[in-house]
C-alpha cells in the first residue's frame, strides 16, 4: 500500500514540475522587457533564427519550398514579406496558416524585432 501511495505521489510530483517548466518557458519566450530593438537589422539579428527555425528541411529551404516560399537569403525574406503573408503566418494572425507549422509562436523577442525591422522598411542590413 505505502509503494503504491509513493509511485503515485512521485507521478504528481513529476506532472508539477512538468508543468511548471513548461509555464516558466512560454513565459520567457513571451518576455519583451530585455528586448532591444533599437538597431534591428536582418544580418545581425534576424537571419539566424530564420534559417535557424525556417530553412529547414521540408520547410521553407532551397530545396523544400513549401508553399512556394523559400526563406534562404535576403531577396528571398524581402520577397516573402512583400507577397503580404509572411508577417500575418509568424504572427498566428487570424485567417493566416500559422508558422512554423504545427508549433507555437516563435519567441516573443523576435517577433517583436521582426516586427520592428519590416516595419522601418524591411532593409538589407
Amino acid at each position: 500500500m505505502n509503494r503504491n501511495i509513493l509511485v503515485v505521489l512521485s507521478f504528481v510530483l513529476v506532472a508539477m514540475l512538468s508543468l511548471s517548466c513548461e509555464k516558466n518557458n512560454r513565459e520567457e519566450l513571451d518576455d519583451t522587457s530585455n528586448c532591444d530593438t533599437t538597431n534591428v537589422s536582418f544580418a545581425n539579428d534576424l537571419v539566424a533564427e530564420i534559417d535557424a527555425k525556417c530553412n529547414t528541411s521540408g520547410c521553407h529551404s532551397a530545396a523544400s519550398q513549401a508553399g512556394n516560399y523559400n526563406l534562404v537569403g535576403y531577396a528571398n525574406v524581402k520577397a516573402a514579406i512583400d507577397g503580404g503573408r509572411f508577417q500575418g503566418a509568424v504572427n498566428h494572425e487570424t485567417n493566416f496558416s500559422p508558422m512554423p507549422k504545427n508549433a507555437g509562436k516563435l519567441d516573443a523577442c523576435f517577433l517583436l524585432k521582426l516586427n520592428t525591422w519590416i516595419a522601418r522598411g524591411s532593409n538589407n542590413n
